[in-house]
């Protein structure tokens, strides 16, 4: 039996939002402290393609988006990333995740985005991908890697020489 929807209010984050930003993603399994979800999301606030919103329900913070944005030299264009999309376990099955999705989708469009991506880590994958595919999204063909954090051990290399000294990013 499907729950009754919420009334729902999505606006973007503030930084008065860290608590609840660092206590949703703690629900997606991302061990984050205040002091790093505020710089991440100063720094999204520096590029206006990029966007932190939360659904309101009531008073109460009930879900995350976060969307990222890249440029594709392949697509021609800028790529949007889910990069969060948490709802709180007791909001779930409202309509709150769609809401957000939709929310996205359009930010998306209005912000010259031509594809949209998401990606499940495998521990959400039995409530992600369903509610994803439900929602229009389509496999991806590709496959994510990934190296763990890196780290200040990991130094720049070398891209190029002029001269005798080289050229670093």
């Amino acid at each position: 039996m499907r729950r009754m929807r919420q009334r729902l209010t999505i606006r973007p984050a503030t930084v008065g939002d860290v608590p609840v930003l660092a206590d949703l993603l703690h629900l997606l399994g991302y061990p984050v402290h205040e002091s790093a979800v505020r710089g991440s999301l100063e720094a999204m606030f520096q590029d206006r393609r990029h966007a932190v919103a939360v659904a309101e329900s009531g008073d109460e913070v009930v879900g995350l988006l976060a969307l990222a944005v890249r440029p594709s030299l392949s697509l021609g264009g800028w790529v949007g990333i889910l990069e969060s999309l948490v709802v709180r376990p007791e909001s779930r099955g409202r309509g709150v995740g769609e809401a957000l999705l939709q929310f996205a989708k359009g930010l998306a469009a209005e912000r010259g985005v031509i594809r949209l991506e998401a990606q499940v880590e495998g521990i959400h994958a039995a409530e992600g991908e369903p509610f994803l595919l439900g929602l229009g999204f389509e496999y991806g063909d590709a496959r994510a890697f990934r190296w763990s954090v890196l780290e200040a051990k990991h130094p720049r290399v070398p891209i190029a020489r002029r001269g005798s000294a080289p050229v670093l990013f």
